[in-house]
């Protein structure tokens, strides 16, 4: 079957190119800003370093736009998850927080008041990615229309979607949309304009409501889940845990409301690092000479990984998600066509 090729396809494809930005942005260009101080982590907000925080969103711009370019063919989180693997290959470079937290001992609530700023900017950072994976795919998809992704149930005829039992083919068509979209100018839109609508005139919740909804279920969720698993300040650890965190928190609020755009659901993982930094700086209250020492296990995660990690977490749950529920439809739809 055509469906069953291109899943394959795109599964295969996310899982080189991840891997193959991973280790472009580990081996090369992250070395231009890694601390000279080998037991340093990466903040540039600590360090001081705002050319090497320009280098590091430059590259990140570049590599979406790159991906943008090569992966239309592809869902959107697919590419944006393939963006924030890439980056990921930053922290993978760092090394644990501890060095900062002894150097600050004393201002260790100053301290993570810096990196509550040093996120909110990797957000904006991540954002103006969103961008340029979009208006690169775009622009190939404007030279190459056959090129660009569509859910093959946008595709089904009025008589096939009325066989799936899920409503009018319009409501079949509307669900293939669902948790599809990354643009970020729809996203931001959408929310705004739909604030005090109601969905489908049932009184049910509006689509901003739903979407708002999601990004707490995922943010309250994911920091729970991360307490739960950072079990050491080991950088494996705390990617790891991040990662996995995130991805179940994901794939829970998928199914309990189905937000309509990943972007905005993305905006989890930063309200949990900025959770995260709340609580650090209300936590550390020893100030002697070990008091760095009896830092939370959580609060030792950097803005980079609540960023790329957390990040990576949110879109791979969407990407994985949406997969299944078209593979579901289309592989029920089959089915009875054959049966």
């Amino acid at each position: 079957m055509e469906y069953r090729r291109r899943f394959l396809l795109e599964k295969a494809a996310v899982q080189v190119l991840g891997a193959a930005a991973v280790a472009a942005v580990y081996f090369l260009p992250a070395l231009a800003w890694t601390p000279s101080d080998p037991d340093a982590a990466t903040s540039f907000v600590l360090a001081g370093d705002l050319p090497g925080a320009a280098r590091c969103a430059l590259l990140i711009w570049v590599l979406a736009a790159v991906v943008g370019a090569v992966t239309v063919f592809m869902r959107p989180q697919g590419a944006m998850l393939i963006v924030l693997l890439g980056a990921g290959g930053t922290a993978l470079r760092s090394a644990q927080i501890r060095a900062w937290l002894w150097q600050q001992n004393s201002h260790i609530p100053a301290m993570y008041g810096r990196l509550a700023v040093e996120i909110v900017a990797g957000a904006a950072v991540l954002f103006a990615a969103a961008v340029v994976v979009d208006f690169t795919r775009r622009l190939v998809a404007r030279a190459r229309p056959d090129w660009l992704w569509r859910s093959p149930l946008e595709a089904l005829t009025d008589e096939e979607a009325a066989s799936l039992d899920e409503g009018s083919p319009a409501d079949v068509a509307a669900a293939a949309r669902v948790g599809s979209f990354l643009r970020p100018a729809a996203s931001l839109g959408e929310i705004i304009t739909n604030a005090f609508r109601r969905s489908r005139g049932k009184g049910g919740p509006s689509d901003s409501a739903r979407e708002l909804g999601a990004v707490g279920v995922t943010a309250v969720i994911g920091m729970a889940a991360t307490m739960l698993l950072m079990q050491s300040p080991a950088r494996g650890q705390i990617i790891f845990s991040l990662l996995a965190a995130f991805f179940a928190a994901t794939l829970i609020a998928n199914a309990l409301l189905a937000p309509r755009h990943s972007l905005v659901v993305l905006t989890a993982p930063v309200a949990a690092g900025l959770l995260a930094c709340g609580l650090g700086a209300l936590t550390s209250v020893d100030h002697s000479a070990i008091g760095w020492a009896n830092v939370k296990l959580y609060a030792r995660a950097l803005p980079i990984d609540w960023l790329f990690a957390g990040g990576a977490g949110v879109l791979l749950a969407s990407w994985v998600a949406h997969r299944h529920h078209e593979w579901k439809r289309m592989a029920k739809l089959h089915e009875e066509l054959a049966a």
